[in-house]
C-alpha cells in the first residue's frame, strides 16, 4: 500500500491499517517502514471480531483487505498478497467505477428520458 500511495490518493482512497499491536509498536512500525497512512490500534481485537477477521495462534490478526463506500463493504480480500494488495484494490476501484458509469448511462438517455 505504501508504494502505491500516490495512485491510491489520486483515486480518493483512504487507507487505514488495523492491528492488535499497541499504539507505541505501531508508531515504530510506521516510522520504520515510512507508511503514509494511519494504523489503528485494536488491542482487544474488537474491530477484528466486528469484521470477522480471524486471529492467528499468536493473537495477531490475519491480513485482509476491506473496501468500503458509504459505510458499506463492497469488496473483501481474505487472502492478501502484500506485494499486489494496492494494485488489486486499484483494479477493483476501476471496475466499480466502470460499472457505475455503465449503470448511469443506462439510467438516462441523451434527451433526459429514462433508458430502456
Amino acid at each position: 500500500m505504501r508504494d502505491a500511495d500516490a495512485k491510491l490518493k489520486a483515486e480518493q482512497v483512504t487507507v487505514l491499517g488495523v492491528s492488535v499491536d499497541s499504539v507505541r509498536k505501531q508508531k515504530r512500525f510506521c516510522n520504520r517502514y515510512q507508511l503514509p497512512f494511519d494504523l489503528l490500534s485494536d488491542p482487544d481485537a474488537e474491530v477484528c471480531r466486528a469484521f470477522g477477521v480471524p486471529l492467528g495462534t499468536d493473537g495477531r490478526a490475519e491480513r485482509e483487505t476491506f473496501m468500503m463506500r458509504n459505510g458499506r463493504i463492497f469488496w473483501h480480500d481474505p487472502k492478501v498478497d502484500p506485494a499486489a494488495q494496492a494494485y488489486d484494490a486499484l483494479n477493483v476501484i476501476k471496475q466499480v467505477e466502470k460499472e457505475e458509469r455503465r449503470a448511469m448511462a443506462g439510467a438516462s438517455t441523451s434527451d433526459g428520458r429514462p433508458g430502456r
